[in-house]
């Protein structure tokens, strides 16, 4: 085994490696250039995104109210704040493929419970003045998420980052 392959672990989109300095995200395969074409190293996309749907569900939604479609017209509203509070419990949220060690605050472990849920991280860290969240998803139970999980917190717990 190769240092390089003891301190990565796959997730859903490529891969993740801890350095001494540094944890970098990489993106690889068909998920990892999707991923890449959509969101770039920003969610800013993904919220005008959500703020666009939102909007429009919200208007149709009271434009069907005003027709008298009263079960279409809630639903709708009903989407549109789902779609507006997404978009503002999303702010703390970062894209960043690169996060220096030392900005890491704490990292959350949240395993995976098949065949209803992925592990996944949450890296809490400091951007400057600003607080942010990064989340790591591993792959899916048919991918052998569960081993990789694990491999994840060993190689997580070996490089000494502060996990919660």
């Amino acid at each position: 085994m190769t240092q390089e392959s003891a301190t990565s672990f796959r997730t859903k989109t490529g891969t993740c490696t801890v350095t001494a300095k540094e944890i970098v995200l990489s993106r690889h395969g068909a998920r990892g250039w999707l991923a890449q074409r959509m969101f770039g190293d920003s969610i800013r996309r993904v919220l005008f995104l959500r703020g666009i749907i939102g909007a429009g569900c919200l208007l149709a939604g009271i434009y069907s109210l005003a027709g008298q479609d009263f079960v279409t017209g809630v639903l709708l509203i009903l989407v549109a704040l789902y779609c507006v509070s997404s978009l503002v419990a999303s702010r703390g949220f970062s894209a960043a493929s690169v996060m220096p060690v030392d900005s890491v605050v704490s990292i959350e472990t949240h395993p995976p419970r098949p065949p209803v849920t992925r592990g996944y991280f949450v890296v809490h860290s400091l951007q400057g003045d600003k607080k942010r969240k990064r989340i790591i998803i591993l792959p899916g139970s048919l991918s052998g998420g569960s081993q990789e999980f694990e491999k994840a917190v060993s190689v997580l717990r070996q490089s000494g980052l502060p996990m919660a």
